[in-house]
């Protein structure tokens, strides 16, 4: 590594055991997985996420843990999370994925406010020796605009909401959705305004310089096995095969950052 390769990275290092103590809570790897297809209907495109904590451990009673899946556009329908097979449901059963994890999966309570929806670790275990795994995988249809208005990019983004060792974020994009444009990597600061819309030029501000790059890993789920997140493969193949998708119609982009910042926003932005 660089010189400021090295010096970002041993601060970050600092910062991360700042925050899990501040916070009471860390996990090994924070891991989002993104599939975009077009929709049935032509004009939108179906989102498929797959969101997961490992090696998360609570160390302080009463600490919180939350994972947020979300939406930031306006006019269209209500979000409505359904599983894999395309099920409606309300709380967190049907979207599980449990036997992907490793260690003990944990006990979650879900909410639903407007767009986003929270998943709060429940419990009350503590200690390295009360790790657990939390894994799930929600389909929303028709989530966003196919074709970007004019001068608005098509986006998306994993949150840094907890303290970890490492985030990996993957984007997975048919060859028909943003078809001929090539992605760019952005990182945000969230701590002051919030959650960031990159089609908002005021939040240029928020911008946050890094060393961290995106990586193209060709087409289809060949590249991405990755030995941070178990049974990788097999949790691949069985979204690949419960939504009847084609994997390698999917072109695959990687960032992967060592002890990212609490509170910051990866952006992967296409145009």
């Amino acid at each position: 590594p660089s010189a400021r390769e090295e010096f970002e990275l041993r601060r970050r290092q600092s910062a991360f055991k700042a925050m899990s103590q501040l916070k009471g809570v860390s996990a090994t790897t924070s891991f989002g997985t993104v599939v975009i297809h077009p929709s049935a209907d032509g004009t939108h495109i179906d989102v498929v996420w797959i969101v997961g904590l490992y090696g998360l451990r609570r160390w302080r009673v009463g600490a919180r843990v939350k994972l947020a899946t979300r939406r930031i556009t306006s006019g269209d329908p209500a979000r409505h999370p359904r599983t894999l097979s395309g099920e409606s449901v309300e709380g967190i059963e049907g979207l599980r994925l449990d036997r992907f994890c490793h260690a003990a999966p944990a006990e979650i309570d879900v909410r639903q406010v407007g767009d986003t929806v929270h998943y709060l670790l429940a419990g009350d275990g503590l200690g390295r020796k009360q790790a657990v795994d939390l894994l799930f995988a929600e389909v929303n249809l028709a989530e966003m605009q196919r074709v970007p208005a004019q001068g608005r990019r098509g986006y998306v983004f994993a949150e840094v909401s907890t303290p970890c060792h490492e985030i990996l974020f993957d984007v997975l994009v048919h060859d028909d959705v943003y078809p001929g444009i090539t992605p760019g990597l952005e990182l945000y600061d969230t701590t002051f305004d919030g959650i960031v819309n990159a089609n908002d030029p005021a939040r240029a501000i928020d911008r946050i310089e890094t060393t961290a790059r995106l990586r193209h890993l060709g087409h289809g789920k060949t590249e991405l096995r990755n030995d941070s997140v178990p049974h990788h493969a097999d949790l691949l193949d069985h979204v690949f095969e419960s939504r009847g998708w084609q994997a390698g119609e999917y072109r695959a982009y990687r960032c992967q950052i060592d002890y990212p910042l609490y509170g910051s926003q990866v952006v992967v932005a296409f145009g």
